[in-house]
């Protein structure tokens, strides 16, 4: 159990912030993370190489709910449980899931 939830983290709930590290020029961008249906462009803030791939969470289907899920949290990965997530985050109707 956390002491102090990180808005990185994303173990039991979703994260509420992306951290990238630049391909091209190694230097770290927090992003906050924003769910719609075209992502939002996002930018290295030193070089401006275009990060908006890699700062977009994945769609995945939860293998706890069996429900897509666009900004998961860790439970995604964990045995179904019988519980209900509340925290799932529906993709926009036009995404499609990566796995």
């Amino acid at each position: 159990m956390c002491i102090a939830c990180s808005p990185f983290c994303g173990h039991c709930r979703p994260p509420t912030k992306k951290a990238v590290d630049c391909p091209e020029c190694e230097t770290l961008n927090v992003f906050d993370i924003k769910i719609q249906e075209v992502p939002i462009k996002r930018y290295c803030r030193e070089c401006g190489s275009d990060l908006t791939e890699p700062a977009t969470p994945q769609i995945v289907r939860c293998r706890n709910t069996g429900l897509l899920c666009a900004n998961p949290c860790g439970y995604h990965l964990r045995e179904p449980n019988g519980r209900d997530c509340r925290s799932n985050t529906p993709p926009p109707t036009a995404c499609k899931a990566v796995a």
